[in-house]
């Protein structure tokens, strides 16, 4: 252990320089990291700060100082670029001068060879006619030309035949009328039908919708008697089904009241037995006793 230091008895009285000198101990080690952290980081404030007031005198000085006159080199920079800027300026004004001047300055009148430009466009124009031309005429034998089947057809169904054949003839009715309405292009008359062909066309085309009309109710009306016939079937079975229960049930209930009522026939058989084998118990005990009586 260390050494106490003894008292020392000090006058009040006595001067400071008189007084003994206090007792000097050594510094506690820094066994924290938390204090050395702290002082490192003490350490980097006042560097922070000594920084920041030296660059501040700094650009004080700087600041009251006057400024340095302008160099040579400097002046002579400026003024190119002024030289330069000026002949840009001469140049642009010249081509805008140029440009206002062919603007005033009158037009010359175009020459225009209307015969040539009449040719040329009757030239256009029959070309573009032979064009459409040979369209037509590509239009009328595609429309017209029937390919042969590339397999041989499958028997079908008496009414999906029915409706293949209404539809052929549907679709023979529409190519009739885009060959009818090909060669009315084609042909230079541009006569339109008349209006009994019109009507007679629209009558048919009526006739047509109505009776596939018809057919489409036809089936319906018929899937529908389907449906309610199966509804009916369906209703049948189930009330078949229930009656069958219901009978079922009753049968149960029979057997169960039948096997009830041996069960109490056979409690009360069982009951009377007993009251017999009593009854005889006394009279045998009551025989016994007029014996012992007699004797």
């Amino acid at each position: 252990m260390a050494a106490i230091a003894a008292p020392v008895l000090i006058d009040l009285t006595d001067r400071v320089d008189a007084l003994p000198p206090a007792p000097k101990f050594r510094a506690a080690p820094k066994c924290r990291a938390w204090e050395l952290r702290l002082e490192a980081a003490n350490k980097a404030r006042d560097a922070i700060l000594a920084r920041k007031i030296s660059k501040a005198e700094a650009m004080r000085t700087l600041k009251h100082e006057p400024p340095a006159p302008p160099t040579a080199a400097l002046l002579q920079k400026l003024l190119d670029r002024l030289q330069s800027a000026e002949v840009r300026r001469d140049v642009e004004l010249e081509s805008i001068k140029y440009k206002a001047k062919a603007m005033a300055a009158p037009r010359k009148p175009l020459e225009v060879d209307a015969a040539k430009l009449a040719a040329e466009l009757q030239a256009k124009l029959e070309a573009a006619g032979a064009r459409r031309a040979a369209m037509l005429a590509e239009k009328v034998e595609k429309a017209t030309s029937t390919s042969p089947p590339k397999t041989p057809p499958k028997p079908k169904a008496p009414c999906l035949q029915e409706k293949l054949d209404a539809a052929s003839a549907r679709r023979q009715l529409f190519l009739d009328e885009r060959v009818t309405k090909a060669s009315d292009m084609a042909s230079p008359s541009k006569a339109l039908p008349s209006k009994e062909a019109l009507k007679a066309a629209h009558d048919a085309t009526l006739a047509d919708a109505g009776a596939r009309f018809d057919s489409v109710i036809e089936q319906r009306v018929a899937k529908a008697h389907v449906a309610s016939a199966k509804v009916a079937r369906a209703e049948q079975k189930r009330a078949a089904k229930i009656d069958e229960e219901r009978q079922a049930l009753r049968e149960k209930m029979a057997a169960a009241a039948e096997r009830r009522a041996a069960a109490l026939r056979a409690v009360v058989d069982k009951a009377a037995t007993e009251e017999r084998l009593a009854a005889a118990k006394a009279r045998k005990a009551a025989l016994a006793q007029d014996a012992s009586a007699a004797e």
